[in-house]
């Protein structure tokens, strides 16, 4: 019996490609008015639960960074990610990832505006998963090597204290990274994610994953076509 499982699971191994295209969806914020400045980052909810649905419809697999060592395992895998931790991350967005059941990442700073406490309980779902958007969400290509240590390190410790799971992965601010940057969030992290608008290939560089924006505008036939 044994031996037949170690053949299935050879073959299988065998048969998983090398490598696979994945979809990351970069989000930030939400609202159903029309919120002025910086409108493009305010998706619909109604808009985000539309393109949710499709996701399930269409068979994706909602994943999360723990996910990456087996994506290529995964039938259809998608990231769902917002940036920076605003509060309509926990009144308008979770309440649509509990009606789905899905799972996504926040990627939070230390002065995120969201309150530990939201954070905490979103945590404790199992369903929302935090990673690092650094400690004071500032371009890190401009800092020495110090402050770009202590800026990977405080945020680990802060965000391992709130939620109790230490992040795995890191949202360059603003996109920002260079040799130096990557340099030094391996030495904290196991990804870091930029914003290069095409999905992610899994035989890359895991400290220059892609990710595509989803902005307010975009139409259901351009989110589609981001899946490829």
């Amino acid at each position: 019996m044994a031996a037949a499982w170690v053949l299935a699971f050879m073959l299988a191994s065998a048969a998983a490609p090398r490598h696979v295209l994945v979809p990351i969806l970069t989000y930030h914020t939400s609202s159903e008015e029309d919120p002025g400045e910086y409108a493009e980052l305010y998706v619909r909810p109604s808009v985000f639960r539309e393109q949710m649905l499709w996701l399930l419809v269409n068979g994706y697999s909602f994943c999360v960074f723990d996910d990456f060592p087996r994506l290529r395992h995964i039938e259809k895998p998608v990231l769902v990610t917002f940036d920076d931790g605003y509060p309509e991350n926990f009144t308008d967005i979770f309440p649509i990832i509990q009606e789905l059941g899905i799972k996504i990442t926040i990627f939070i700073f230390n002065g995120t505006p969201l309150p530990a406490e939201w954070i905490r309980g979103m945590a404790n779902s199992g369903l929302v998963f935090f990673e690092s958007h650094g400690e004071t969400h500032a371009d890190m290509t401009t800092m020495g090597r110090s402050a770009l240590f202590d800026e990977m390190a405080r945020s680990v410790s802060w965000i391992h204290e709130v939620t109790g799971r230490a992040p795995v992965a890191l949202s360059y601010p603003y996109g920002m990274h260079n040799a130096a940057v990557r340099r030094n969030a391996r030495a904290h992290f196991r990804y870091g994610a930029g914003t290069a608008a095409s999905r992610h290939n899994t035989a890359s560089d895991p400290f220059s994953i892609r990710r595509h924006a989803v902005t307010r505008t975009m139409e259901m036939d351009e989110f589609t076509a981001l899946m490829g």
